[in-house]
């Protein structure tokens, strides 16, 4: 029999996905009481990772659910079984392995994958790693470094991101290489001249200011969607301007070095570490964690929810935090839904030959606009077992993208098997690969939801006037930080 919850909480959050469990984390750090349910049996949500065969049974899960926005009325009672958080899914069969039982993965390989269904991609110099410093999360967490940062450019071509990168790329012209190094030069050492002529493309799209500087335009390609991470085609649709882009590439350029060869970090063990970090540090500072448990109905009053209703008991609450997976009846009926695209490939091809002298098996690669016929720019991570989310001689390798098309399939079909037609050329028939073992397409879904105005409030800033209420120390204990002698009698 489950223990019994105490009847009233400061805050009460719903969904364990990162954003609600940094929530969590950081109203019990200041010393809020906290109930943190989740409906399912595994911390996540939408940014949790499963064991391929758990990733199979939610898929499925997911495709059983419709998206209805007629439940989304405001109403109290929350409707089940909800709204799903990922829709479009088309998944290949299993493949017939020694092993398989029931149709599924052999548990003993299942158990090997840890898969995200929202894989990050983290900077290592970027504000996101020095808030898990600064918080103690970090002692939570493991990362590593990508070996190699590439783009997909007449094949597979590493990003020249240093001087020495610079010169050992093969695709480059040594006109090309020295135009790359006086522009990263301008950048990271401005002359006077530099600076009034960035000044002046501030506003303007980033793609005039690189085109004024005399780039070629494979050097273009690689700073826009390689370095700068652009996903839209520039040539289109100028999207980004110079400020802003001037802004990632310098956070590019600050992170390279910084743990590593390359500017991004892989957690170990998958993304859903990251969540599951965050409700440990709640955990240690009170926060009561309740998983398998669904929310019913709520209890509002004057547009504040004062109190929620589980299957066994009623608990109030002051504040209510909440994904719109958990409370679908306040996403907004009309919002758009903002989707992303994504592919999940399990693979026994890699991206690049094996190097066993140096490791080379944690590869990202952009995929530029047009390269197989996609729209935006697309993001691709390789990651195996050495960061614990593949079995030993697989490759776990993630497709994202904008969703520009209906489906996510008809935006990364072209785009997947276009980079496998390419690996197939430099593998031997007579090693048995069969390079695509198993694949998933699905949209990722990001309605807007109704939001209330009323905050939650932390520790009030004191007033002007009020007196601070810590104790003096006594002079008389330390004289020496109090050097004025006592006044003469």
């Amino acid at each position: 029999m489950d223990a019994a919850l105490p009847t009233s909480f400061h805050t009460i959050v719903m969904g364990t996905g990162l954003v609600e469990s940094l929530v969590s984390a950081a109203l019990s750090r200041i010393g809020k009481t906290v109930l943190h349910l989740d409906k399912k049996n595994q911390y996540g949500g939408p940014d949790g990772s499963y064991a391929l065969n758990d990733l199979v049974e939610l898929l499925q899960e997911q495709q059983s659910l419709v998206l209805d926005l007629s439940v989304c009325d405001g109403k109290e009672t929350i409707p089940a079984p909800g709204l799903p958080f990922l829709t479009n899914i088309e998944a290949d069969e299993i493949p017939q392995l020694p092993g398989n039982v029931d149709g599924k993965f052999p548990q003993s390989l299942s158990r090997k994958f840890c898969i995200d269904i929202s894989p990050k991609l983290v900077w290592a110099n970027s504000p996101f790693v020095h808030t898990l410093v600064r918080s103690g999360v970090s002692r939570y967490l493991e990362f590593k470094c990508f070996h190699s940062c590439n783009m997909y450019l007449d094949g597979v071509q590493e990003v020249p991101c240093s001087k020495g990168g610079v010169f050992k790329n093969k695709l480059l012209g040594l006109k090309e290489k020295r135009g790359l190094m006086k522009f990263l030069t301008s950048i990271m050492q401005p002359t006077e001249q530099d600076t009034q002529t960035l000044q002046e493309f501030q506003e303007k799209p980033f793609l005039e200011f690189l085109q004024s500087q005399q780039l070629s335009a494979n050097v273009i390609k690689f700073i826009l969607y390689s370095i700068v991470n652009e996903e839209n085609d520039q040539e289109k649709a100028t999207t980004v301007n110079t400020a802003d882009a001037m802004a990632r590439l310098k956070l590019f350029t600050s992170s390279i070095g910084r743990y590593g060869s390359t500017p991004y970090l892989v957690p170990l063990y998958g993304s859903g570490e990251l969540p599951q970090a965050y409700c440990r540090l709640s955990a240690v500072y009170g926060a009561i964690f309740v998983l398998a448990r669904t929310t019913q109905s709520l209890e509002i009053l004057d547009n504040k929810c004062v109190s929620i209703e589980t299957e066994t008991e009623k608990i109030s609450c002051e504040h209510l935090v909440g994904s719109w997976e958990h409370l679908p009846n306040f996403v907004k009926p009309d919002s758009p839904i903002f989707k992303v695209s994504r592919a999940i490939i399990v693979s026994d091809v890699p991206l690049l030959p094996l190097d066993h002298d140096t490791p080379n098996d944690l590869v990202a690669l952009s995929i530029p606009p047009n390269t197989f016929g996609n729209t935006c720019n697309i993001s691709v991570q390789q990651l195996t077992d050495s960061v614990g989310v593949a079995a030993p001689s697989f490759y776990l390798i993630h497709f994202t993208t904008p969703s520009t098309s209906p489906t996510a399939k008809e935006d990364l079909q072209g785009s997947v098997e276009g980079l496998f037609q390419h690996l197939s050329s430099r593998v031997n028939p007579e090693e048995g690969k069969a390079g695509i073992i198993w694949r998933s397409y699905f949209n990722i879904l990001d309605p807007e939801v109704k939001k209330s105005q009323r905050r939650i409030k932390g520790k009030e800033k004191p007033k002007k006037n009020q007196r601070n209420t810590k104790p003096k120390k006594n002079p008389k204990k330390n004289p020496k930080k109090n050097p004025k002698k006592n006044p003469k009698k």
